[in-house]
């Protein structure tokens, strides 16, 4: 009678090891999915910044052309106010 008990205890203590076991392997399952979209989700992060970095890259470029060429302009006129002034002077 003593060794079905112990049989019987064993028993139950190898089927709620077998849930937990189960349970616990769902959850691995549902962190690898999480782990997937995870990479995912950083590898979409890392294309965005590298697009933005060209652009900003392109941005920059075309703003330093503009400044070139605005401070062309600035030039043409200084001279020019500075040939206006001569010519009222005289």
């Amino acid at each position: 009678m003593l060794s079905s008990l112990a049989n019987f205890v064993l028993f139950a203590a190898l089927v709620l090891t077998s849930v937990l076991v189960t349970g616990m392997y769902r959850k691995l399952k549902g962190f690898e999915a999480m782990y997937k979209s995870y990479g995912t989700a950083l590898e979409a992060s890392s294309a965005a910044l590298s697009q933005a970095h060209a652009a900003l890259t392109g941005l920059n470029a075309e703003a330093n052309g503009t400044l070139a060429s605005l401070g062309d302009r600035i030039e043409q006129a200084k001279e020019l106010i500075a040939e206006l002034d001569r010519r009222k002077a005289s």
